[in-house]
């Protein structure tokens, strides 16, 4: 979860945050790169509930560093209690890792080419690999999109392009969230029309436990769609686009 969305639900995590985090972990432990010894930088990693939740898919011997620089002295406190094997940093850490996230990242920054190019340089080894996710497709930038302080949105194209310039290969990509196309569309042209809409974002999330549940399996069965069209080479446009990249 980002940082300025921390704290302003209840106590659920809201069921795009976990059917994601589902989607990724299984993306990595079925390509063989949740391995013992691994060292793995989270970039923009907010509250670090993701990191937690694969260093606990992983075996014992892998490191984790997430790092954000919006976190201030009195949450670096809090954060990690339950994960000695995970450090917490608002400072870019030094050296180089096996594995680095940029989970929906690079839309804040403006410079996104030369954040992700210095990213891949210097935080990367050779041979290392990483798995970026951003938010898909320009038309649908909303009110939404400025309240996250997103500078963009991005087609897969444009995404490919950005990925190629920072020396990246990409081994698989796809789509995720296909099911949530049509009500973001319907909200954008909501907007379009003067009507305004809300602009929370996952940290929000009120619904109790059995409409969390329904909403969960809906969005993981959506998550497995991805899953066996990516493994086939498809691509289906989706709310978000995601590529599992390496460094040559």
């Amino acid at each position: 979860m980002d940082l300025s969305e921390r704290g302003a639900g209840g106590s659920l995590r809201h069921p795009w945050e976990t059917a994601r985090a589902r989607f990724f972990i299984d993306l990595l432990n079925r390509r063989g790169l949740l391995t013992g010894e691994s060292r793995w930088l989270d970039v923009g990693a907010g509250d670090g509930w993701l990191t937690g939740e694969l260093a606990e898919a992983s075996p014992t011997g892998a490191t984790f560093v997430c790092w954000d620089i919006n976190y201030d002295s009195s949450l670096l406190k809090t954060l990690g209690d339950n994960h000695p094997e995970i450090s917490h940093s608002a400072d870019e850490p030094t050296g180089t890792f096996d594995r680095v996230l940029l989970l929906d990242v690079i839309e804040h920054v403006e410079a996104d080419r030369t954040f992700l190019t210095r990213i891949v340089a210097d935080r990367l080894r050779s041979g290392g690999t990483a798995l970026i996710s951003v938010p898909a497709w320009q038309p649908l930038f909303s009110q939404h999109d400025v309240a996250l302080s997103h500078f963009r949105r991005y087609s897969p194209r444009a995404a490919r392009s950005v990925f190629w310039q920072a020396g990246l290969v990409i081994e698989t990509e796809g789509g995720l969230f296909h099911g949530l196309l049509l009500p973001r569309l319907a909200q954008v042209a909501g907007e379009r029309l003067g009507r305004r809409t809300p602009s929370a974002g996952i940290g929000s999330w009120h619904g109790g436990a059995r409409t969390t549940r329904a909403v969960n399996a809906v969005l993981r069965g959506d998550a497995d769609v991805s899953r066996r069209l990516s493994d086939r080479g498809f691509q289906l446009p989706g709310l978000s686009y995601w590529a599992l990249c390496t460094k040559p």
